[in-house]
């Protein structure tokens, strides 16, 4: 103590110096300080403080504390918390309370083995301010991290820091002023997780933070760097859907607000501003999971790159963020943004390159039952989303070389070259996507029908485990729900390369397969929009060499199907639908190509369909055993079909619902072709007298009794038949030799009496030695004549000892001019019918009538060498035996 206390009017002091010195402060359980418990002996002052006329003047050269120690304990955490700060050395020299002095100061302390804190400059009381600068060195956090632990919800697994920096401070009477200024921060090894987590989160290389400012007067902190250079992140989102680093910000939800923390400020304040213009991370490996799935969908983003800029909490801030990334060692990310960090939208552009989509088949696994193994997906978009996550984006995407295979069969399902969208648009607040064009390089589909009718397009689109739903609170994950709405899709154009397609049908027994190659061409104009009409024109070739077209207009993507087409299929080999051939019509198909021109008119999913089918040198092979198999000469309807050159050209209307689970069109058109072969083969001659003339009935060819020549009716139809026969070369033609005894026994019997009514006129000329054909003739037509040879002829017949009909008796009894010609023409017939019963017409003349009515038939038809007479048969009458037909005999042809 010097004398100088004198004239300074204060005490002076040349040197105090306090040698190992010790402090130990505990918080105890109930909160209290330990160092509290030293001011409570002292009794409280009672009387009213005296007017503050500032500190005491005091004067000092040099202050010194050597080899101090100070022990402090946090018994509020469990565990404890501990730290021990030794040894401290602390210096102030030429230390005064005025003004008079510089008051300068240094402070060495080691906190455990090597690390270090420095702090020098200088202070004042009257006014309170100070000025200096710190350095801290070699601080390991995780040692000290527990004192912060329950309050950030995380934990410090490792680092080393140190920092240094300046500070101003000056205390007056309205304000306080504090700059401070951390010149670098430097973190190494830095490593953090959850709070209570085995799992780390990220470990940083290091992180720099470059001269960060706090301005406690303009109340903000501006830090002008911050780096992550190197280290790794892990990024997972668990089976509830949240995300671990969202979590990771958050920090602990128990832990307590601090003591006489503020949580907002007063409203004569304006708020902190945070400000860090350059926000970098470098170098990093970033590993991201998504755990909702099983197995778990995993990106591994090495190396990492993000840049943020102009980072701030003032008002109106827009940040930019820049990220590049190597994705799974073969794709990449870069993204360009922009973040409006008032509003919450964002906008940029996103660009993909090359990304490995096999890493999403575990998704795939949850919505489907087919394996991706293979696709690489690039693009390059203008992205937008504002604070509702509302989203929009315009530009292209392609994937290339994509190829997933259906499991269950482990063959091909939908693969590809490379398929690219050009004129990108997506607005999900409008719900518009329009794509400009889509090109697609040697697209190719599988689709199967299965033996139980199901198609393999719904089956391997179906999951074979579907994912549970899982309810997430909107608090839990902060999004906002909303009602879906429908997306207006408009595609102006998609052009197809080199696709191809198999078709197999495996509910046909044998098996039915066929494939599509080839297949180049456009359609223009897909909308979802119902009035919208898209032209479509592809070319390709089934089974390699068979041509195909299709054309017109279609409207694939709304919900009320337009479609208008034409599809035209040249020279495909009909072997390959035997499995069809022989379901429904019950033969094998041993030859033939078959050219088909389709149109089909679809609205309101209600079809309407024109089929013309050309089939050329169609042969039939053997027959199928099949349930579903007509019983009709099919084999006739098809020779009935073909032409001359072997053609067979047919239309088939087709309509019905596209929403009949059984409305398949291979199976419909095999059932329209049978029905038409069933409907020709049980009316063969219909369709010839349809197509040459005739008339529906040319089968039937009428005969008066005992005539053998045809009518003028019957000599038409059978001209329409020899146009037939021509024109069907495959054809051929069965007469029946057709008689009636009961019609044309009768007409004989006649003929037969006639002979031997003129063999009696004969014979009575030739006694009498006359000869007169004429006169004889003229006999048998004079009635009275006619009666006089009867009457001979039934003595000759019954006996000459028989009587006469009473009827003729009575005639002859009759004086000449009693007799009439109408009672002689009856009497007459009354003895005609009793010779003709008495010897009926033989059956070797039946014969001769029908064998002579089926020769003239066959004159008709071979006479003029058109027809190779091997194709016209004779058969007997019983083969197919006639009927009687308005007194007529009806002889029926028949056709093989």
């Amino acid at each position: 103590l010097e004398l100088s206390s004198l004239w300074r009017q204060g005490a002076s002091f040349k040197e105090i110096a306090i040698d190992q010195p010790f402090v130990r402060a505990m918080l105890r359980e109930d909160g209290s300080l330990n160092l509290a418990d030293l001011v409570e002996p002292f009794a409280e002052e009672t009387e009213a403080p005296a007017e503050d006329t500032g500190p005491a003047r005091l004067f000092i050269d040099l202050f010194r504390v050597n080899a101090g120690q100070a022990d402090f304990e946090d018994r509020t955490l469990a565990p404890a918390f501990t730290a021990q700060f030794k040894p401290i050395s602390f210096e102030l020299r030429d230390f005064s309370t005025t003004e008079d002095t510089d008051n300068a100061y240094e402070l060495h302390a080691q906190v455990g083995a090597g690390q270090t804190l420095d702090w020098d400059g200088d202070v004042s009381l009257a006014p309170l301010a100070s000025q200096g600068k710190f350095k801290f060195s070699n601080f390991t956090a995780n040692k000290h991290w527990a004192y912060l632990r329950d309050a950030a919800g995380l934990d410090v697994t490792s680092s080393n820091f140190g920092f240094d920096g300046s500070y101003e401070f000056r205390a007056g009477e309205t304000e306080t002023d504090l700059k401070l200024v951390l010149r670098e921060i430097g973190i190494a090894d830095f490593g953090i997780r959850p709070a209570g987590d085995a799992e780390e989160t990220a470990r940083f290389k290091k992180v720099t933070v470059s001269n960060a400012a706090l301005d406690l007067a303009k109340r903000e902190v501006v830090v002008e760097k911050v780096e992550l250079d190197g280290g790794n992140v892990l990024m997972w989102r668990d089976a509830s859907g949240l995300i671990n680093l969202l979590q990771l910000a958050e920090g602990s939800p128990d832990a307590p607000a601090a003591e006489g923390a503020v949580a907002s400020p007063r409203v004569d304040e304006s708020p902190w501003t945070f400000s860090a213009p350059d926000i970098q991370l470098k170098a990093l490996q970033v590993r991201v999971e998504d755990r909702q799935v099983t197995p778990a969908v995993e990106y591994l983003l090495d190396p990492f790159e993000l840049r943020i800029a102009g980072f701030s909490t003032a008002p109106g801030t827009q940040l930019k963020i820049a990220m590049d990334t190597r994705v799974n060692e073969t794709g990449g990310i870069k993204a360009d943004l922009r973040y409006g960090m008032d509003a919450g939208d964002i906008e940029g552009k996103l660009g993909i390159t090359t990304l490995d989509l096999t890493a999403l088949q575990p998704y795939l696994d949850s919505y489907t039952k087919m394996d991706l193994l293979s696709g690489q997906l690039t693009t390059e978009l203008a992205v937008s989303m504002d604070a509702e996550s509302e989203l929009g984006a315009d530009g292209f995407v392609q994937i290339d070389k994509l190829k997933t295979v259906d499991r269950a069969v482990k063959e091909d399902f939908i693969k590809w070259d490379m398929t690219r969208a050009d004129g990108f648009s997506y607005d999900s607040r409008g719900g518009k996507l329009r794509i400009k064009s889509i090109k697609m390089r040697a697209p190719y589909a599988r689709v199967i029908i299965a033996p139980d009718e199901t198609v393999n397009l719904a089956e391997v689109l179906t999951p074979a485990n579907p994912v549970p739903v899982v309810e997430v609170s909107d608090e839990a994950v902060g999004l906002q729900y909303r009602e879906y709405k429908g997306t207006t899709m408009i595609i102006d154009s998609v052009t197809i390369d080199d696709g191809s397609m198999n078709f197999a049908d495996f509910w046909i027994q044998p098996n039915y397969a066929v494939s599509v190659q080839s297949l180049n061409g456009s359609v223009v104009g897909l909308s979802s929009d119902p009035a919208s009409r898209a032209k479509l024109e592809l070319e390709g070739e089934v089974d390699r060499y068979a041509p195909a077209t299709i054309g017109g207009e279609v409207n694939l993507l709304s919900a009320a199907l337009f479609t208008d087409i034409q599809m035209k299929f040249a020279g495909v080999e009909m072997t390959s639908v035997t499995p069809y051939s022989g379901r429904f019509a019950g033969y094998k198909i041993e030859k033939g190509k078959l050219t088909v021109d389709l149109s089909y008119h679809v609205e309101n999913r209600q079809l309407i369909a024109k089929q013309k089918f050309v089939i050329d040198q169609l042969q039939l092979g053997e027959k199928v055993d099949s349930p579903d198999a007509v019983s009709l000469p099919l084999k006739l309807a098809v020779a009935l079909l073909k032409d001359r050159n072997g053609v067979i050209d047919i239309d088939l209307p087709m309509t019905g619902s596209l929403d009949d689970p059984k409305f398949r069109i291979g199976p419909l058109v095999w059932k329209l072709i049978v029905g038409l072969l069933t409907k020709i083969a049980t009316a063969p001659f219909a369709l010839i007298g349809a197509l040459f003339g005739g008339g529906e009935e040319m089968n039937f060819v009428d005969f008066d009794p005992g005539a053998a020549s045809l009518d003028p009716a019957g000599q038409e139809k059978m001209a329409g038949l020899l146009k037939g026969l021509q024109e069907r070369p495959a054809l051929q033609v069965d007469v029946s030799m057709a008689y009636l005894p009961e019609l044309d026994g009768p007409v004989l019997g006649r003929q037969q009496l006639d002979k031997e009514l003129a063999v009696l006129a004969a014979n009575e000329r030739s006694a009498k030695k006359r000869v007169d054909p004429e006169a004889d003739a003229a006999a048998l037509a004079d009635l009275e004549r006619r009666f006089e040879l009867l009457t001979k002829q039934y003595g000759v017949a019954f006996g000459e000892e028989a009587p006469l009909p009473a009827q003729s008796l009575a005639y002859e009894a009759l004086k000449k001019k009693e007799r009439t010609p109408e009672l002689l023409a009856a009497t007459s017939a009354e003895l005609e019918d009793k010779l003709i019963r008495k010897t009926p017409a033989p059956a070797l003349a039946l014969e001769e009538l029908g064998k002579a009515r089926a020769q003239s038939i066959q004159e008709a038809l071979l006479s003029g060498g058109q027809v190779d007479p091997g194709r016209v048969f004779v058969i007997t009458a019983d083969a197919r035996p006639p009927v009687a037909v308005e007194s007529r005999v009806r002889m029926e042809l028949s056709l093989k």
